[in-house]
């Protein structure tokens, strides 16, 4: 299996060189981060695209990278052109504060719970549960593209030789 690659959209480096250093241990799994952020949200999906990434973890205030949104602004845009992205929510605030946006991401935790050992192991098999499926479900997705249009050249070859 290749490493799963995620991005830690987290406006304080310092963050994402401890999550980076509590995945270490994993061989096949790793975080990134962004030195810069984009201007706008929707520009997050080109960068996932160009990085390969397979699954988010995302801050919900990003007011230190001086930008006018969220984190759960940056995961509507992204969700907007891959609805299959695994993210996980991941904030210093207590979870009560999020209740209207909590849906919108496939997990939540707070960044103290990450001190548990154990927290970041639950994490990382919800992570390669999730890529495995997304992975599965895209084959399955392109299996039934496949049968339509199979379908579809058994039915026009139907018509031309009058068997319908």
């Amino acid at each position: 299996m290749r490493q799963l690659k995620g991005l830690y959209i987290e406006d304080d480096p310092s963050n994402v060189t401890v999550l980076q250093a509590r995945l270490e241990k994993f061989n096949d799994i790793c975080i990134e981060g962004l030195e810069e952020f984009p201007q706008k949200p929707g520009e997050f999906y080109q960068i996932i695209v160009e990085r390969q990434i397979d699954f988010l973890i995302i801050d919900h205030e990003l007011d230190k990278q001086k930008v006018l949104y969220k984190g759960s602004d940056a995961l509507r845009e992204i969700r907007k052109q891959d609805n299959t992205i695994y993210a996980i929510l991941l904030t210093n605030y207590t979870l009560e504060e999020y209740k209207d946006e909590l849906g919108a991401y496939d997990f939540q935790l707070t960044k103290k719970e990450m001190k548990d050992p154990g927290k970041v192991n639950e994490i990382v098999q919800k992570v390669r549960r999730a890529c495995e499926l997304r992975c599965d479900n895209k084959v399955l997705a392109e299996m039934e593209q496949r049968n339509r249009e199979k379908e579809e050249l058994i039915k026009e070859l139907k018509q031309i030789t009058g068997m319908d």
